[in-house]
């Protein structure tokens, strides 16, 4: 993990582009990754957005939609734990896209929930082959948590509010 690029990242003026495209990149050198999302969640007024991907062509940022009540959201937002859907069946189980996902190689989603004084501000989405993420690699996906804090709170600091 290669924490002076993420450093130099959040430096950059460019914001909080550069700090999501860096974490992105220690996701990838780290428990490794396929497709990247970064979601803000903004609990009060009920709505998330895309933050950033790594394939924007699949999965643009931007936009804000009402947060689903699912199992996923549960355990994220209330038991504030990661949530892994590994194979086929489990995507398919949880995930509205998943042919979108299927097509881009990903067969597994890792859901990190980013916690920040108390509250989920928004959640890191790891997405790679079935069986990628073993409890090791789950582990190196949470110990990004502070990274993704940094880089959700830098967006909040540049207008990016959902509500």
């Amino acid at each position: 993990m290669d924490v002076s690029a993420f450093t130099r990242a959040i430096a950059e003026p460019d914001q909080p582009a550069a700090a999501f495209a860096a974490l992105a990149e220690m996701a990838a050198a780290g428990p490794g990754v396929k497709l990247f999302t970064a979601l803000t969640i903004d609990q009060t007024a009920g709505l998330l957005r895309r933050s950033f991907s790594n394939m924007p062509d699949a999965y643009p940022a931007g936009g804000t939609k009402k947060i689903a009540d699912t199992t996923i959201t549960d355990l994220m937002l209330n038991g504030r734990k990661s949530v892994l859907s590994d194979g086929p069946d489990a995507v398919k189980e949880n995930f509205y896209d998943h042919e979108l996902i299927f097509s881009l190689g990903c067969e597994s989603c890792l859901n990190v929930p980013v916690v920040v004084a108390d509250e989920v501000i928004g959640s890191i989405n790891l997405l790679h082959a079935a069986g990628q993420y073993t409890p090791e690699r789950i582990a190196m996906a949470e110990a990004l948590i502070p990274f993704a804090a940094a880089a959700f709170l830098i967006e909040r600091q540049h207008g990016g509010a959902l509500a």
